[in-house]
Order: structure tokens, then C-alpha cells, then sequence
């Protein structure tokens, strides 16, 4: 790292910086998070809602349930402390 410049160096440091950014660190970021989950929960529900009516079979219904636990397993991943 001797021979980088200043600006070489800083790209390094800000690698380790965007993983922190990910997460709100403010009672206000996490109120955004936590509303933008609920949004999504809600869409999700009616998507899977509109599905269901469409769709007809098991095998149709394994997938929505594996879309459901993968969105699930998301939002877990995102807020997990």
C-alpha cells in the first residue's frame, strides 16, 4: 500500500463502509425499514391472493409458498441484529 495514493487508498476504506450503510442506524431509518416491510407484506398478500384465484393445483401452490418463504427469509436477512 506504499505506493498507492491517497485516493487508492480511501477505495479500500470505503469497501468496509458500505457494508455498514446497509443498515439504518437512525430511529427514522429503521421506521422507513419497517414501513417499506409492512408495504411489501401487503403487495406480497394480494399478489399471492390474485394467484391463488388464478391458479388451480398443487403444484402451483408449492410455488407460491416457496416465493412466500423466500421473501420471508429475505426480510429476516435484512433486519436480522
Amino acid at each position: 500500500m506504499s505506493h498507492m495514493t491517497e485516493a487508492d487508498r480511501n477505495q479500500f476504506d470505503r469497501a468496509t463502509y458500505s457494508e455498514r450503510s446497509l443498515r439504518p442506524r437512525s430511529a427514522a431509518g429503521r421506521r422507513a425499514t419497517i414501513t417499506f416491510v409492512v408495504i411489501a407484506i401487503a403487495i406480497l398478500a394480494a399478489l399471492t391472493v390474485a394467484a391463488i384465484q388464478v391458479f388451480d393445483g398443487w403444484a402451483h401452490l408449492i410455488v407460491i409458498a416457496d416465493l412466500i418463504i423466500f421473501t420471508a427469509a429475505i426480510a429476516v436477512w435484512l433486519n436480522r441484529d
